[in-house]
C-alpha cells in the first residue's frame, strides 16, 4: 500500500511538471497513470532528443514516425502534419502497433514542451524498443520555428 502511495505520488509530480503542468485535469491525468510513468523523473536526461526542424524532416523523407502525446483538444487546436495522434494515457498500449507503423526509422514523441514526449520515450525504451527519440521544446518549439500545423490556422494549446 505504501508503494502505491508513493508510485502515485511521483505521477503526479511528474504529470505535474509535464506538458501542460497546471492547465490539465487532474481526473483525466492521474487516473491514466501507467506504472512506467510512475517510475520515470520529470528530467528527460536519459532520453534523447531532436529538433523540431529535424523531426519534420526526418517525417517528411520517411525515416520517422512522429507521435503526438497530447490530449484530444490539444491534438484538434493544431499539430505537425505528418503526425499520429496517441495521447500519452495509451501509448503503452499501442507500443507494438507504433512499432510496427515506424518500420526501420525512428518513433519520435512530440508533445507541447518535451515532458509527456520524455515520458512516452521512457515507456518506449523501457519496452525494449530503441531508435526512439523526443522533440525538444515540444510544439511550441515546433510553432516557433515557424514549421506547419494542421489546421494551417491552428494554435498550440
Amino acid at each position: 500500500m505504501r508503494l502505491r502511495v508513493i508510485l502515485l505520488a511521483l505521477a503526479a509530480t511528474a504529470l505535474l511538471a509535464g506538458c501542460g503542468g497546471d492547465e490539465q485535469p487532474a481526473a483525466s491525468t492521474t487516473a491514466t497513470t501507467t506504472a512506467a510513468e510512475a517510475a520515470a523523473p520529470a528530467a528527460a536526461a536519459d532520453v534523447l532528443t531532436i529538433t523540431p526542424v529535424e523531426a519534420d524532416r526526418r517525417t517528411a523523407d520517411g525515416t520517422a514516425l512522429l507521435v503526438d502525446v497530447r490530449e484530444d483538444d490539444e491534438w484538434r487546436a493544431g499539430h505537425a502534419p505528418d503526425a499520429v495522434h496517441v495521447p500519452l494515457a495509451r501509448v503503452e498500449s499501442r507500443l507494438a502497433e507504433l512499432d510496427r507503423r515506424r518500420g526501420d526509422g525512428a518513433l519520435i514523441f512530440i508533445c507541447r514542451s518535451g515532458n509527456r514526449s520524455a515520458v512516452a520515450a521512457r515507456t518506449a525504451q523501457a519496452a525494449g524498443l530503441r531508435d526512439v527519440l523526443s522533440v525538444s521544446g515540444g510544439m511550441g518549439e515546433w510553432v516557433g520555428a515557424g514549421l506547419p500545423l494542421r489546421p494551417a490556422d491552428g494554435s498550440v494549446i
